[in-house]
């Protein structure tokens, strides 16, 4: 029933981002040790996947196809990113019928303002931060920050904290050029406290047009997701890159998943990305893309 649905998927609340804060709860990280995350993507997944059930016309049929319980092998139809197979480059079945199943709820009005006139007619494209574009380590007893890109200081109640920030290979150079192409976007699930003066280091120049953060997150069971139907913008037209399929879960088709970084300096991930955004920025719907390695180089899209 609706109240079923009013528990499982809310809106984060502007005063979570207030008051009392746990420091392992500030910033989304990636734990090195996945067992945890692993538990908490199939909780998530099986919450996610009878959301999406409630809202198919032909919910027996659906149901009959994809067993609900079975988490992981929901996971490999939903993202092909968490499957130890290669991905299918075909979309077809119950999988393409889930991709497409909007949530049940309507979202509030548009979290960005109306696009500037000069950016009016650009693709969006939506940045992680964590994992994606950087990489912080909250200092302690046994971590030394010397080797950091920089450092921010980070008011939370009476305590100060050093966060050390480790910028992906290539991030200078990725947000001159996609500033360019796109109207950029970062949208965290991490909370404003800890993601503006991160935001504020890496982005000196202001490349980055608009800022989103936690209280902008949908949540799932739990789990924080970034519902790109928020935005404002034709869906058609969002790109979204991020290292969390929890993130994308209800719009898989905008994403283009990556490794999440954890701090290693032979990391090409965003230089590798920039020929894909280039053939993508001109494409009237990126949702129905598929860019290989190959077709990067002529501009070919199928």
């Amino acid at each position: 029933g609706g109240g079923h649905r009013d528990w499982m998927v809310r809106a984060v609340s502007p005063e979570d981002d207030c008051g009392s804060v746990d420091i392992d709860e500030v910033a989304t990280r990636v734990d090195k040790d996945d067992e945890g995350r692993r538990g908490k993507e199939s909780f998530f997944l099986e919450g996610l996947t009878k959301l999406l059930l409630s809202r198919c016309e032909d919910e027996k049929k659906l149901g009959s196809s994809i067993p609900m319980l079975r988490t992981r092998h929901i996971a490999s139809r939903i993202f092909p990113i968490m499957s130890r197979e290669p991905p299918s480059i075909g979309v077809t079945g119950s999988r393409s019928r889930l991709c497409n199943i909007y949530p049940s709820y309507l979202p509030p009005e548009p979290i960005l303002p109306a696009p500037q006139t000069a950016l009016a007619d650009r693709v969006c494209l939506v940045l992680d931060l964590d994992e994606t574009l950087i990489r912080s380590t909250f200092e302690n007893g046994h971590v030394s920050l010397d080797e950091m890109d920089g450092v921010i200081s980070l008011q939370l109640g009476s305590f100060l904290h050093r966060v050390g920030i480790r910028k992906r290979p290539g991030l200078d150079a990725f947000l001159e050029q996609v500033a360019l192409w796109y109207e950029v976007v970062v949208f965290t699930a991490s909370l404003k406290v800890y993601a503006s003066p991160v935001l504020d280091f890496i982005d000196p120049k202001g490349l980055i047009h608009h800022r989103l953060y936690r209280e902008h997150c949908a949540i799932v069971n739990g789990a924080y997701v970034k519902d790109l139907r928020r935005l404002g913008r034709p869906l058609g037209r969002i790109i979204m890159v991020d290292n969390s399929p929890t993130c994308y879960a209800l719009q898989p088709s905008n994403a283009v998943p990556v490794a999440s970084y954890m701090g290693e300096d032979s990391d090409t991930t965003l230089s590798t990305l920039l020929p894909l955004l280039e053939v993508a920025k001109d494409l009237s719907d990126v949702r129905y893309a598929r860019i290989g390695p190959k077709r990067m180089k002529t501009g070919e899209c199928a």
